[in-house]
């Protein structure tokens, strides 16, 4: 069963036995190269989703090819994606990595922050200095280190996670996503549904993000309340825009065959 109540016990179970397998190939170096094996090999994150579907199939029993080329495609960006914010985060001196800090979910996890996104660090409340910082510097490494550094303690969206809290928390998430995926399966063979989203108030303008990375994406074409579009299987967050401020919803939402909207509370 899948319901954004959360994992069962036994799927959380299940999950964590996993990222307890992989979790140290994210930051243990290779004794040849001393460097993880990531940093070496091009075709990392589509060997390991690989072996996590591989482990999940045999703990589920889901059919082979479980994921859309499509799905399998883009899941291989967010490993990729998450790997260089990994590598980022640890070369601009900061004690940890930056996650998101102000939702919950099953696995009291955060999603890892994605300050290469530019809707993300549009949607931190930040001193004027620091929200209107790209509009004079590039946005390369130069200008996003100072502001990464500076703002990781001016607000408290933000949090910086041990290096190796934040990577199973990121795992534990992402391969959580592809168990949903493979036990909604077996209830369709459709990798996407047509999703509606409901809230308190009207006149918002929505985004979603996926529970294991902070890079919102629009929702929808037109504001609450209420708004329809089209979601992957998975766990998302909601967030809604009125006036230039942004509103997090904290709970996660789970979108698949038999749950097919969902209720905000925060906007």
């Amino acid at each position: 069963m899948v319901d954004e109540e959360g994992p069962s016990g036994r799927d959380r179970e299940a999950v964590l036995t996993i990222v307890d397998k992989f979790q140290n190939l994210f930051l243990e170096p290779e004794p040849t190269t001393r460097f993880p094996p990531w940093f070496v090999d091009s075709s990392f994150s589509e060997k390991l989703l690989d072996d996590v579907e591989l482990e999940l199939r045999n703990r589920y029993e889901f059919r082979e090819n479980v994921l859309s080329s499509n799905r399998r495609s883009k899941l291989i960006e967010d490993l990729d994606a998450a790997l260089r914010l990994v590598m980022f985060y640890l070369s601009v001196d900061l004690p940890g990595v930056a996650v998101l800090g102000c939702v919950r979910n099953g696995y009291d996890a955060y999603p890892i922050f994605d300050v290469f996104s530019a809707r993300a660090r549009g949607s931190i409340s930040l001193p004027e200095k620091w929200s209107d910082w790209f509009t004079t510097k590039p946005v390369g490494l130069d200008g996003l280190k100072p502001w990464v550094q500076e703002v990781a303690g001016t607000t408290r969206d933000i949090l910086i996670a041990e290096p190796r809290t934040a990577v199973r928390g990121f795992l534990a998430l992402f391969i959580d996503t592809i168990r949903v995926a493979g036990q909604a399966s077996s209830a369709s063979t459709a990798g996407t549904v047509n999703f509606t989203l409901h809230s308190l108030r009207s006149g918002y303008s929505v985004d979603y993000y996926p529970q294991y990375r902070y890079a919102p994406v629009s929702f929808g074409s037109k504001p609450t309340t209420p708004v329809k579009g089209r979601l992957p299987v998975g766990h998302y967050y909601f967030q809604g825009w009125q006036n230039n401020q942004v509103v997090r919803d904290p709970r996660v939402h789970f979108a698949g065959p038999n749950s097919t909207s969902a209720h905000v509370q925060a906007f």
